[in-house]
């Protein structure tokens, strides 16, 4: 049997069919051939492992409700674990595969042979766009198979708990509902994108703008004031449904047992928006065909083309062109100087720039979040003071994010543009220097970097005057954002073009990219980073109106000059990997000899010093830091060696206390020197009294009524043991004295203090703390970690209300009569509890 196509006779393998199964099957199998699939496979596998050993956990908006003992494997919970994959992780390796399809066919001359076959436009679109979808969708399967693996069949020890039963609708279920749609959307989008716009940096817009407005604004925004009728809009706008389930099912928790064995229930509003999310999908892909055909064998010229022509025929028309001299061209020869070169490079690029509409793009959504600081709102909804430092501040995490991704992307297509026009090889023969090349190039996306943070200290200074409470200063700023955010800068486009130097490709620099900024936020979520490691200063800075950066300043240096250290690093790289010629296996094969890479190695050796330097300065300082292994050990000591002793034993009350406190704000210093009266006001007979003292304590002495004592020191839990037991009604005298730097050390990853000696302030309260006093008995949280010796909550029962409880403030249960002396600076003003009587 016969059919007959577009007026040639062809067999059924060779029709429509046939033709759509080709594009299909050549697209996906090429997809499979490429790094970007193992990649990303890789990725979901490790964290699928990850989650299941408990080493992980997925937190978005209100996520985490019902108790510690949740499941994993619940519905609610692989529901968020789909949506959050595939909105953050998978989008942007779509953008590239998808969006990239046909940037990559034209770069290719593909179009050619498309005009000499068979093949139509819907064909050759449709194919693209199965084909990709597939390999998503089969990526997706992968995921769901290695998590049922890790979950219910390798062996759980201590997280055990966290895995329910084995229910295949639990993993189906939510692959089906949230992540179809959203791949089959992302794949239409992104391929329509670009075949339409021929713009790489645009197929990166639509994940960049779901993790901006989802992160920042769909996810977690929702105050208390605002209508269910504009909330129920917003559910209905973010296509990933995050916001739908956490205002739907979790901000009301209602219960472990209710999250573990209860499927998510669906709403109109929810089925709408699914199907509403594949039908996007497929229309993108609709009028990439349309759009396709218009332009294949040139059925209708283009409008531009048609502008073209009329122009051609008026200037025709006017007047007839005279060929010039070739004198008048004033042409020279000559080999330019490095600057001559650097300068003329990063002058192309600059205006090939601005041509494209990326960056028109980018910009609008930063200020977008830079507005919503207006209305930025604290507890019980009351509104937020800006200030110039703590907007600065506020917008580093949006910054790095966005303009990390535009140089990602700027510098990519900027380093592989010649390769794509077909000029690679008269732009490499000339006698520019590789490293004025190099250097132009990252000079002008740096620059575009800092474009955009001038946009955006503009909006800043705008939601100042609308505040119009704080007068604008550019001071913070450029402290903030010179001094911390351009180094970030630097690094990431010195580390994009390595990446493009040791792949040589446009796709191995994005999985690279992508790769990194992945790992990066990997462990940020886990609470696993730390100043050594922390590249882009995610949420590490603090900022005071009355200091600057005093807390953990040195960190902050040392983090800044091993940014730039790695910058030069990577540059270095960069020039010695950079070819500019067709590539030799026996070149690289030599290059790979031992004594070839251990030259290269000595080489990068004097670059690679001062990071080096620097990372180990910094994972010194952090392991004996306030947070580091030194100070959990202790704690964890703390509580082994007194949990079981300790734990709910009875202990006296303060009945006075003398405090003489001396500060010393330059130095972090203070000095304490302290009596407690105690009072037994249990009805047993206290033998023993213990004292938790502090990690900074130095030069620590005791008193016990009047007279020098030395008290079991059972691993900072101080034991006093009194010549006659305290019986009830008795009193004691507990005299102390100590001195140390508050807080000791730096902090594991930039974490705020609420107590602190600083030069700009001093700030101590005693309520909890061990800061400038000890506390009596045992304090049963110290040392205690999530995940490690961590317990369950304790289960009250119904009448516990009826019992007299202790006080909410540990050691007090009534009046005390305190002394306080506090000695400090002139300069500042003190401020004590009690009645000034001096």
């Amino acid at each position: 049997m016969m059919a007959t196509v577009g007026g040639a006779s062809a067999r059924p393998g060779g029709g429509h069919l046939g033709r759509l199964w080709e594009v299909f099957r050549q697209e996906f199998t090429h997809n499979f051939r490429r790094p970007l699939f193992w990649v990303l496979i890789l990725l979901v596998g490790y964290f699928s492992w990850e989650l299941s050993q408990g080493q992980a956990s997925m937190r978005s908006g209100d996520a985490r409700v019902g108790g510690t003992k949740a499941w994993i494997t619940s519905e609610f919970a692989l529901a968020q674990l789909v949506i959050m994959m595939v909105s953050i992780i998978y989008s942007f390796f779509v953008s590239v595969a998808a969006g990239m399809s046909l940037v990559r066919d034209h770069d290719q001359k593909v179009g050619e042979l498309l005009h000499s076959t068979r093949l139509t436009a819907g064909e050759y679109v449709w194919g693209k766009y199965l084909a990709v979808l597939a390999s998503f969708l089969w990526v997706l399967a992968t995921q769901l198979a290695l998590a049922m693996l890790f979950n219910h069949v390798v062996p759980h020890g201590e997280n055990r708990d966290s895995i329910g039963p084995f229910v295949l609708a639990n993993y189906l279920k939510p692959a089906l509902i949230f992540g179809v749609p959203m791949l089959a959307c992302s794949v239409g989008v992104a391929l329509a994108i670009g075949g339409l716009t021929r713009k790489p940096i645009l197929v990166f817009v639509l994940p960049v703008m779901v993790l901006l407005f989802g992160a920042f604004f769909f996810w977690e925004w929702s105050p208390v004031w605002l209508s269910p009728a504009v909330n129920r809009a917003l559910q209905f706008a973010d296509l990933t449904g995050l916001r739908w389930i956490n205002e739907t099912w979790l901000n009301v928790d209602k219960g472990v047992d209710f999250y573990n064995r209860r499927p998510v229930g669906l709403d109109a509003l929810i089925v709408t928006q699914r199907v509403a999310c594949l039908l996007a999908g497929f229309a993108a892909v609709w009028l990439l065909q349309v759009r396709f055909a218009a332009e294949l064998r040139g059925t209708r010229a283009t409008r531009r083309l048609k502008r073209a022509r009329l122009a051609v025929a008026a200037a025709e028309g006017v007047t007839r062109l005279e060929p010039a001299a070739l004198a008048g061209l004033a042409m020279r020869s000559g080999t330019p100087g490095f600057w001559a070169g650097t300068l003329e490079v990063a002058r192309v690029e600059w205006r090939e720039l601005w041509t494209h509409p990326g960056l028109y793009l980018f910009v609008p959504m930063i200020l977008i979040q830079v507005f919503g600081s207006v209305v930025d709102v604290g507890a019980f909804d009351t509104p937020l003071l800006n200030t110039p430092g703590i907007l600065a501040v506020k917008n580093m995490n949006t910054l790095t994010l966005l303009v990390c991704m535009l140089i990602l992307f700027y510098t990519t297509e900027s380093l592989q543009r010649e390769k794509s026009s077909g000029l690679a090889s008269i732009h490499y023969a000339t006698p520019l220097r590789t490293t004025s090349l190099l250097l132009g190039k990252c000079l002008t996306n740096t620059v575009l970097g800092l474009a955009v943070v001038l946009t955006t200290l503009v909006g800043c200074a705008i939601v100042l005057l609308i505040q119009g409470q704080v007068a604008f200063g550019l001071g913070p700023f450029a402290l903030t954002w010179g001094l911390l955010l351009t180094p970030t800068f630097l690094l990431w486009t010195a580390f994009v073009c390595a990446a493009f130097a040791i792949t040589g490709n446009r796709y191995g620099t994005y999985v690279l990219g992508f790769g990194a900024m992945a790992l990066t936020g990997f462990f940020q979520a886990r609470g696993k980073m730390s100043w050594t490691f922390n590249w882009d200063l995610w949420s590490a800075v603090r900022w005071s109106d009355i200091s600057v950066f005093e807390l953990d300043r040195v960190a902050l240096v040392l983090n800044r000059a091993m940014a730039l250290g790695l910058a030069v690093f990577f540059v270095a790289l960069t020039v010695r990997l950079f070819t500019r010629r067709e590539a030799d296996a026996t070149r690289l094969l030599h290059a790979l000899r031992p004594r070839a890479l251990g030259r290269a190695g000595l080489a990068l050796l004097p670059f690679a010093l001062l990071p080096l330097l620097c990372g180990a300065a910094l994972a010194f300082l952090v392991h004996g830091g306030r947070e580091g292994a030194v100070a959990r050990k202790l704690q964890r000591d703390y509580w082994k060696k007194n949990v079981e002793t300790w734990k709910g034993s009875k202990s006296p009350s303060l009945a006075a206390a003398s405090l003489d406190l001396e500060f010393e704000p330059r130095k972090s210093w203070l000095r304490s020197n302290g009596e407690y009266t105690l009072v037994n006001h249990t009805l047993d007979t206290l033998a023993q009294i213990p004292v938790t003292g502090g990690l900074h304590w130095k030069n620590v002495s005791w008193r016990l009524d009047g007279a020098e004592a030395k008290p079991e020191n059972r691993a900072l839990l101080y034991v006093f043991t009194p010549r006659t037991p305290l019986r009830p009604g008795d009193r004691v005298r507990i005299g102390f004295r100590f001195e140390g730097r508050y807080p000791d050390g730096i902090s594991k990853n930039g974490a705020g203090v609420e107590e602190y000696v600083l030069p700009s302030g001093v700030v101590v309260t005693g309520f909890s703390s061990t800061a400038i006093a000890p506390i009596l008995g045992y304090r049963p949280e110290i040392g205690v970690e999530p995940e490690k010796n961590e317990t369950d909550p304790r289960e009250y029962p119904d009448d516990y209300w009826r019992k007299v409880l202790p006080a909410a403030l540990p050691m007090f249960d009534g009046w005390c009569d305190t002394r306080i002396r506090v000695s400090g600076p002139a300069d500042l003003q003190h401020n004590a509890t009690g009645v000034r009587v001096s």
